[in-house]
């Protein structure tokens, strides 16, 4: 009989590729049953994450400015609406009959805060607080399920000191809500992608991705592509699949037209709102206006609403934009781009600024609004628009930090192309592209939640590999060989 080296055992328990109670094997990205008590050890670090980011809250919510604090220049909008349904139970407004232009989800939700715990600001941060906690478990869940439950530990960690939920957390904003949702749709769609049988959690995810639309309309069209990778992974016949995608897209669109059916009673519209329209003809236009002309999006904006007769009357501008489409395309495609870069490298420090800067709201802090050389535009971006020296730290670190995971998440598309789970990098590689791609109309940090939860994930899979691979000398496939023949010789 030949025996296993002790040490090659403790190793192989140490790096296996445990996934929700499964080991995947990467050759085939098949589950293979084991048993895993991974959930209860899961438990005592989520608490620790937990603490770790409700210490970090309390510092910064203990900074924040005391003129209109919480806000940005979206919050009075959302919690005028919640203001009118708290009061009178209805969105109907006879002094402004007309629908507002953004979804009424989320002052569906500020309302929901104020019944439960009492109308106070500190109501909407408890809500938001709690859906960041169980964003923290559905990310560990995600990361478990992609590389292991050691890599779940590192994610949960990740979470407890990302800025992006330590500040939106304390903003009245869509953003915690926005992208709990979007996680939730993305953990069940990739549940599915691991165990075929769980066709439940293929119809949760295509519902949570409609009930995002109540809150922003930025799933709109990844219903379609989301709707592709059904197609893909259902097995049996042509009807089948096609029986199944309608299924789940109806699963989709039901709380959609619940919401539309909503709006045209209350409104007398058919539709989830304006705000597609908006970004394009007030926020988009203005950018390349501003990018042609050497002036700012906001001068470029004040000039597009007098020529709308001060509203958002999109079919005065509709015809200029066009003229531009036809005669700089080209420009167009640039300011696009440039907006998407935004999103994806931007700093939360920025938002940081505002929270707990006096009369920040609205300010210059983008970087492309900085002078001088590359290097004195990096250091202006990230040092300007606060007094605050810690302020200036964090957002130091989060610029190094935005470097270094970049670097990660190569790695963990590697690891991915490695074991050949072509399935999760296409989506992954998709649900990114598609939810950068919509904020090319005026690109910030912001609007990245809705996918930052999926940068930690792969950030925590390449910090996996990396330790793994530097401080052991064997790989996880010379291991299972080794077993393999263990288990060979044990047979005879």
């Amino acid at each position: 009989m030949k025996f296993l080296n002790p040490f090659v055992w403790i190793r192989l328990r140490y790096a296996s590729l445990t996934t929700n109670g499964e080991s995947v094997c990467p050759e085939r990205n098949e589950p293979m049953r084991v048993k895993s008590n991974g959930c209860k050890r899961q438990f005592v670090p989520a608490v620790i994450f937990a603490i770790i980011f409700s210490v970090l809250s309390f510092f910064i919510f203990s900074s924040i400015a005391s003129t209109k604090p919480h806000r940005d220049i979206d919050s009075s909008a959302y919690l005028e609406k919640a203001e009118l349904l708290y009061q009178t139970g209805s969105f109907f407004d006879k002094d402004h009959p007309s629908q507002p232009y953004y979804s009424l989800g989320y002052p569906v939700l500020i309302a929901t805060a104020w019944w439960l715990l009492g109308k106070t600001t500190e109501s909407i941060l408890w809500l938001q607080l709690l859906l960041a906690f169980l964003s923290c478990l559905l990310i560990m869940m995600l990361a478990r399920r992609f590389w292991g439950l050691r890599a779940s530990y590192i994610a949960g960690f990740l979470w407890s000191i990302n800025l992006g939920y330590l500040v939106f957390t304390q903003f009245i904003l869509t953003e915690i809500a926005l992208s709990f949702c979007l996680l939730l749709f993305f953990e069940r769609m990739t549940a599915w992608f691991f165990d075929f049988q769980k066709i439940k959690s293929l119809f949760l995810a295509f519902f949570v991705l409609g009930l995002s639309v109540l809150i922003k309309p930025a799933a709109l069209y990844f219903v379609f592509s989301a709707a592709l990778f059904v197609v893909l992974t259902v097995r049996g016949s042509a009807f089948k699949k096609l029986l199944q995608t309608c299924a789940v897209i109806m699963c989709f669109y039901l709380p959609v037209i619940g919401y539309m059916t909503h709006n045209r009673i209350v409104f007398g519209q058919w539709q989830t709102g304006t705000l597609a329209s908006v970004n394009l003809y007030f926020w988009f236009f203005p950018n390349v206006l501003a990018h042609c002309n050497g002036t700012t999006s906001d001068y470029e904006r004040d000039r597009l609403l007098v020529l709308a007769g001060g509203k958002h009357d999109f079919k005065a501008v509709a015809p200029y934009f066009w003229d531009y489409a036809r005669e700089k395309p080209f420009t167009m495609v640039y300011v696009w781009m440039q907006n998407m870069g935004k999103t994806m490298f931007g700093l939360f420090a920025s938002n940081l600024k505002v929270l707990v800067g006096q009369n920040m709201r609205g300010q210059p802090l983008s970087f492309f609004r900085r002078t001088g050389t590359l290097w004195q535009r990096i250091v202006s971006y990230v040092t300007n628009g606060t007094e605050n020296t810690w302020v200036k730290v964090v957002g130091l670190l989060e610029a190094l930090w935005t470097i270094v995971r970049l670097f990660l998440i190569m790695i963990a598309l590697y690891v991915f192309v490695r074991r050949k789970q072509w399935l999760l990098l296409l989506f992954c590689a998709c649900y990114v592209l598609y939810f950068c791609g919509i904020t090319g109309h005026d690109g910030c940090a912001r609007f990245r939640m809705m996918f930052e939860f999926l940068l930690i994930v792969l950030a925590a899979g390449g910090i996996d590999f990396l330790i793994f691979q530097t401080s052991k000398h064997i790989g996880v496939a010379d291991l299972h060989k080794q077993i393999g023949e263990y288990e060979g010789a044990s047979h005879h």
